[in-house]
Order: C-alpha cells, then structure tokens, then sequence
C-alpha cells in the first residue's frame, strides 16, 4: 500500500521486523564492509569486487522480498486496505478550484463571477462564503434543487469583517461584502469557516454588515476534527480492533468553540447551525457514509458523500429555503 498506517499487532510480529534488520546490517557488515576495509593481500581486487556486488545484489532482492513476506505474514482486511486508501481522496475536486474556490495557486483575477454568482429570478438565491470549511459543503449545497446557489470562496479566507491575510482572499471578501451584496439582495448568506477561538469580535461586526443586504444570515459553526487524517484514524482502529483511538485524535477545543457559537449568535439575529452536532448527534460522531467510505477525507474536511449528509442532516433541523 502507499500508505502504511499498521504495525505488527503483537510483541512477536515486532522482534521478527527486528530480526529482519539485525540479519541485513550483519550480513551487509560482514560480506560488504569488511571484504572492503580488511582485504587480503592474496585476495585479487577483481575477487573482492566481485564478493562485494554480490553481497549487495543479495541484500537487495532480501529487501524487495521482505514485505512480500511481512503481506503473507501480516494480513491486512480488506476494509483496512479500502479506508487507508481513501488517504489520497482530495476534497478539494469538489469545492470548483480555481474558479469559485481560489487557492495559493490562483489570484482575485481568477474569480469567475458570471460562474459563481448566478442570480436567479425563480429560486431563493443562497450565497456560500468563507473558506474551505464552507466550499465543503458545496456537494450537499448543490444538491438542493430548491434553491440558487451562489460562491464565494477562497483557502485559509476568514468571511469576518475587515479580513486578513493573502490578497486574494481579502480582495474576494470586500468585493462580496462592500460591492456584490449591496447590489445584489440575497434571501439567505451562508457563512462558514474553520473558526479560531479569537474569531468572534470580527465575526459579529461581519453578520452586523451582511444583515443589512440579505433577509436571513446562517452560521455554519465548527465541525469535528482530527489531529490526523480520519481515515488514517479509521484504519489504525479497524486494523487494532479499538475504537478507543478515535476518541484519543478528535481535537477537544471544536466542541467548546460550538458551545460558545450556540450561546453568542443568536444575539445577532443570525441563525446557528451546529456542523458539530449534525455530524455528532447524542455525542456520538459519525465516521461512515452511506458507501462505506469516511465521511471526512482528512483532518475536517468533508467528502463529497459527507456534505450531502451534513446538509441533509442540517435540513431536518433547519428546514431553509427560508421564507
């Protein structure tokens, strides 16, 4: 696999990886190294190379042999090798990279507008802002035929008032915030983001701002994450048979930064939706989809099959298009 993420499972299966290591550094000290520091004079050169090559071309097919071995030794399951697999799902194939989701790579010029901001004279227009954190939701947007979706977003971009950061960002914030949404009324703004402790002051300002041009404003809080890829996570526990390690790489401070959203935005007039709760209802945080696959592909992003049930589940709660 190209990604390992197992160990043996017990004390044996580690002194043989041990073994194996012993047995090539000793082999390749006594047949390579020493022919070569402590040659004998009666020895002829041609003969020394000849031990020397050989002693490599050994170690060699001994290496390239070895996780043939260690495979037939160390079974993998199936499902183990499929979640460790899901390690190279990109998540950002789905957000519309380049055009309505601006990366390091691209610039403000790269915005596409008449593609990302398509006013509809039929359906509720809903404006997804913010960072990586809402483009993820953009497959479970999308799939809601009821609405006109319109993006803005952009990578590590705060959709709070007076941004920071690259200018890509920045600029595509203050086009949204000072030029777009003043000519252009929405019926619903929903913004969204990879929320730091100190976000709210400039936060609260940005929902004051964009309160004044579209009818309803939703916060999208934080969701689970993992201080490694959850698939990784996923796969030590299937493979260790413990699902006690999932628990063990779930970053705490998510929860508490919900809390103090759930307690704080209302205050606005804007409207909260727990990502935390719709992906950890009664505590209990959903690792699969419906295709047996992770719902997050890395540490909180979620899969393309993971935002449209985060969307789904948020719809139960928060039934939208707002009237």
């Amino acid at each position: 696999m190209g990604n390992q993420v197992y160990e043996p499972r017990n004390s044996a299966g580690r002194l043989v990886y041990i073994a194996i290591a012993i047995i090539a550094a000793t082999l390749s000290w006594r047949f390579v190294e020493q022919p070569f520091r402590k040659r004998d004079e009666a020895v002829s050169s041609k003969r020394v190379v000849a031990i020397g090559v050989g002693s490599m071309l050994f170690v060699l097919a001994f290496a390239a042999a070895t996780p043939f071995v260690a495979r037939a030794y160390w079974q993998v399951p199936a499902r183990v090798e499929r979640v460790a697999k899901f390690i190279n799902y990109r998540a950002d194939d789905n957000f519309r990279v380049g055009s309505c989701f601006l990366t390091t790579r691209d610039t403000f010029a790269s915005y596409a507008r008449d593609t990302c901001l398509p006013i509809s004279s039929t359906k509720p227009n809903y404006l997804l802002l913010g960072d990586s954190h809402a483009a993820h939701f953009l497959p479970g947007m999308m799939a809601q035929r009821d609405l006109n979706l319109l993006q803005a977003t952009a990578s590590g971009c705060r959709p709070v008032a007076d941004p920071t950061g690259e200018r890509r960002c920045t600029a595509l914030m203050h086009f949204i915030t000072d030029e777009f949404l003043p000519r252009h009324r929405m019926d619903t703004v929903i913004i969204s983001a990879r929320w730091a402790n100190d976000d709210w002051p400039a936060l609260r300002r940005q929902i004051e701002h964009v309160r004044r041009y579209a009818n309803h404003v939703i916060i999208f809080g934080p969701i689970a994450e993992y201080d490694r890829a959850l698939p990784r996570v996923l796969a030590t526990a299937l493979y260790r048979n413990d699902p006690s390690v999932l628990a063990d790489h779930r970053v705490a401070d998510r929860r508490a930064l919900d809390a103090e959203f759930k307690r704080k935005v209302p205050t606005t007039g804007a409207i909260y939706v727990s990502v935390y709760d719709a992906i950890c209802p009664d505590g209990r945080c959903t690792l699969w989809t419906a295709d047996g696959n992770p719902v997050q592909s890395d540490y909180g992003h979620l899969s393309a099959e993971g935002s449209k049930l985060m969307i789904d589940r948020i719809r139960r709660n928060h039934p939208f298009p707002l009237k």
